[in-house]
C-alpha cells in the first residue's frame, strides 16, 4: 500500500499507518460488500523480496497485495544492488520493520525492541527491471495447481469430511472439517466450481488450524459474538492468501456479510485490528506450510 506522511512528520508513525490501512479496507467492505477481498486477492503469488528471494510475512503480506498487482518488492537499494533503477517520483509501499536490538547483559541475545516503518517498491515501479525470479502463473495449468491444492491439504492430516448437507465448517469439538461434497459447488461470475470448493477449503483448513492442539487461537464462547467473527476474519483474509499461494481463484463466503457491520465497527475501534487478524492469518499458513515440510521429509 502506497502510504505519506502527514505534511508535519517526515516519517510517518505506525498508528498512521494502521490508520491509513483501516481507512482504506472500511472503504472495500462498504463498496465491495462480502467480495471486499478480491481487490487485494488476485495477484499471481504472494509478495517476495526480489533480492532475497524470500515471501514477505505477517501483516505485510496484506500491505503489499493492496492496491498493486507486482508480487516482487524490494528496497530502493536492494533494487540498485540488482541493476535497476526506481522510476522517478514514484512512490514507495510503506512496510513494518522490527527493530532488533541485543540485550545488554548477554550481547549473543537478540529482542525485537518495536516496529518502524520502511519503503519498499514494486516490479513495476522499475525502469529497468531485472529478471524476474517468479515463475509465471499462467505457465502452470489449473490441472497442475489443483493437484498442488490436494497435496498441500492432505499434508495436513486434517480430518475432512464431506456431507450432502449444504454447509461447511470446522468443529474444534471433533477437531474435524466438514464440506460440501465437490458435485454441491456452482460456478460463480469469477470462480469456476472447483475454484469455489478449493477456496472453502481453505477458509476451514485455516479454522482448523486453531485449534488448541495446534495455535490455540479459538476463544469464542458462542457463534455470533466479537470472537466468533474475529476468527471469520482470520480465515477471510487467510483464505485469500491460501488461494493466491495455491493459484486458486479466491470465492468469498457469502456467510460473510454477516460480519461486515461487526467488522467495521470493530476496525473504527481498533484500526490495529485488521493487523492482529493479518499476523494470525499468516501464522495459520506457516503452520500448513510446516505440515509441508515434515511430509517431505518422511518421504
Amino acid at each position: 500500500m502506497k502510504f505519506k506522511a502527514d505534511k508535519d512528520s517526515k516519517t510517518p508513525t505506525n498508528k498512521q499507518l494502521m490508520n491509513a490501512v483501516t481507512d482504506n479496507l472500511i472503504e472495500l467492505m462498504k463498496t465491495e460488500g462480502a467480495n471486499w477481498t478480491k481487490p487485494f486477492a488476485s495477484k499471481g503469488c504472494l509478495p517476495v523480496n526480489a533480492a532475497t528471494g524470500k515471501e514477505y510475512s505477517g501483516s505485510n503480506v496484506l500491505l503489499l497485495m493492496m492496491g498493486t498487482e507486482d508480487c516482487e518488492f524490494a528496497g530502493y537499494h536492494q533494487w540498485v544492488k540488482l541493476g535497476a533503477k526506481v522510476r522517478k517520483g514514484e512512490s514507495g509501499h510503506a512496510i513494518v520493520r522490527p527493530h532488533i536490538a541485543k540485550d545488554k547483559k548477554d550481547p549473543e541475545k537478540k529482542f525485537i525492541a518495536g516496529f518502524g516503518i520502511t519503503y519498499v517498491f514494486g516490479r513495476s515501479q522499475l525502469d529497468n527491471p531485472p529478471p524476474s525470479i517468479i515463475e509465471p502463473s499462467d505457465s502452470i495449468d489449473i490441472t497442475e495447481r489443483l493437484d498442488i491444492a490436494d497435496s498441500y491439504f492432505a499434508a495436513t492430516g486434517a480430518k475432512i469430511y464431506h456431507s450432502d448437507s449444504g454447509k461447511a465448517f470446522y468443529s474444534p469439538q471433533s477437531d474435524a472439517i466438514t464440506i460440501p461434497s465437490r458435485e454441491l459447488f456452482s460456478a460463480t461470475k469469477t470462480s469456476t466450481a472447483t475454484e469455489t470448493y478449493y477456496s472453502t477449503l481453505a477458509h476451514e483448513c485455516i479454522h482448523w488450524t486453531g485449534n488448541s492442539k495446534r495455535l490455540d487461537r479459538i476463544k469464542h464462547s458462542g457463534w455470533g459474538d466479537d470472537l466468533y467473527a474475529f476468527e471469520e476474519l482470520i480465515a477471510e483474509i487467510g483464505a485469500a492468501m491460501l488461494s493466491v499461494k495455491l493459484g486458486i481463484s479466491n470465492q468469498p463466503r457469502a456467510d460473510h456479510a454477516e460480519y461486515l457491520n461487526s467488522w467495521i465497527t470493530n476496525l473504527q475501534d481498533d484500526p490495529d485490528a485488521m493487523f492482529k487478524a493479518a499476523k494470525k492469518a499468516y501464522q495459520a499458513i506457516q503452520l500448513i506450510d510446516g505440515f509441508q515440510t515434515n511430509q517431505a521429509a518422511a518421504a
